[in-house]
């Protein structure tokens, strides 16, 4: 992403409009302007013909808008957070927090965004008609019966048929498309593996990116492609959007390929102990002194003999004027136990990762029946990813000793 700023927010999701969007909506209105409605319309002046053509442009960008937003609600019923929508140059991108937890809860917000784009252009396709004196035929008098046709009716006769281009190309099953996500959920459903499923169509999506890739530059030297046509523009465009593919697809499989090795090691094999602590009854400028800048940790568990109590730091000593550190104790700055985010023992590495992005936490205490055994920092998980990463063999001897 380039960048942008947020226009609105609907159903309590943030819509975000980026830069690059301008490059769409300026080829969109350029296209119609330039070609499309001076043939539809020639007797129309050139204020009529560029109004026409704006506004389809923003008609545009709102139907994508649609389409991301049919993904973000029914996401959002499924109980899925999502914070934002991005508009940018490739279209949207509905910021789903998590994954789906069911095959079937993937399948229906991945056709949710396809579905509405095809009603949407066909409720277009029949307004317009239904908006003429005469029906609209395939023949060849349809040019002649599209310039009869006024500024409304021109709009929605062409937002139609481009909603239902929208919704079939994104109903190719080539992840990260809508079709290549149903695609995994099916995939998903039959094999019962998540992760298999995302490789199989994310592999789809390497090879149809590859193909439009080539298909693009095919074009762009002159030769034309059956559905696709040809041009230097057309090309460029065209292979852009194929090299978008090849690397969103690429993207998701290193994701999936992190998520695989996160999942094959727990929270206590990673965690951090033989911790420094500090009793609750302790002074705040003991702690400092005695605790937090000797150790020159940012965080300090507290305990009571066996027992964990909760965490004191930096930030909790800022809270407290400095001549009243030798008044103060731990246990009234700290943070307790029950108001914190813990990793249970046995739990896997990569829900710990997650619950600490949610959180937009560094570090979480890792506890066994209230017991701390010890404390996760996010950088350990990124350092563990780094080096399994490097080191395919030695991650495989760590999932044979689970």
């Amino acid at each position: 992403m380039i960048g942008g700023f947020r226009l609105l927010r609907i159903c309590g999701i943030d819509i975000h409009l980026d830069w690059s969007l301008v490059f769409i909506f300026a080829m969109v209105a350029f296209n119609l302007g330039l070609g499309v409605i001076p043939l539809w319309h020639p007797d129309w002046g050139e204020t009529t013909t560029w109004l026409v053509s704006s506004f389809a442009a923003v008609l545009f960008v709102s139907s994508v808008l649609v389409h991301e937003l049919s993904h973000a609600l029914v996401a959002k019923a499924h109980g899925i957070p999502v914070p934002r929508i991005t508009l940018f140059i490739f279209g949207g991108m509905a910021n789903i927090e998590r994954e789906p937890a069911t095959a079937r809860a993937e399948l229906l917000i991945a056709s949710a965004g396809p579905v509405v784009s095809l009603l949407l252009g066909l409720g277009c396709m029949g307004t317009a008609l239904g908006l003429n004196a005469q029906p609209m035929m395939l023949t060849e008098e349809t040019l002649l019966l599209v310039r009869q046709m006024g500024p409304v009716s021109t709009l929605l006769a062409w937002l139609g048929p481009v909603n239902v281009i929208l919704a079939i190309f994104n109903m190719v099953p080539a992840f990260p498309l809508d079709g290549g996500r149903v695609l995994r959920a099916g995939l998903w459903a039959v094999s019962g593996n998540h992760h298999l499923a995302t490789r199989c169509a994310a592999r789809t999506g390497q090879a149809f990116g590859a193909v439009l890739l080539s298909s693009g530059v095919v074009m762009a030297l002159g030769r034309e492609i059956p559905l696709l046509g040809s041009g230097l523009v057309q090309g460029m465009w065209t292979a852009f959007i194929g090299w978008f593919l090849v690397n969103a697809a690429s993207s998701a499989l290193r994701q999936n390929r992190l998520q695989e090795l996160l999942e094959q090691v727990l929270v206590e094999e990673l965690m951090r102990t033989n911790l420094a602590t500090v009793s609750p009854d302790t002074d705040v400028q003991t702690l400092v002194r005695e605790h937090l800048m000797p150790a020159r940790d940012p965080v300090m568990p507290v305990v009571d003999g066996e027992t964990w109590l909760g965490m004191v730091g930096l930030s909790d000593v800022d809270k407290v004027n400095r001549a009243h550190w030798d008044m103060v104790t731990v246990a009234e700055i700290m943070t307790p136990a029950s108001e914190i985010l813990v990793a249970q023992r046995g739990q896997d590495a990569l829900q710990a990762l997650k619950d600490l992005g949610e959180q937009d936490s560094a570090h979480m205490p890792v506890v066994d029946g209230g017991r701390l055994l010890g404390l996760l920092w996010q950088q350990d998980i990124i350092q563990w990813l780094e080096m399994a990463t490097h080191s395919p063999r030695d991650l495989g001897n760590t999932a044979e000793a689970h």
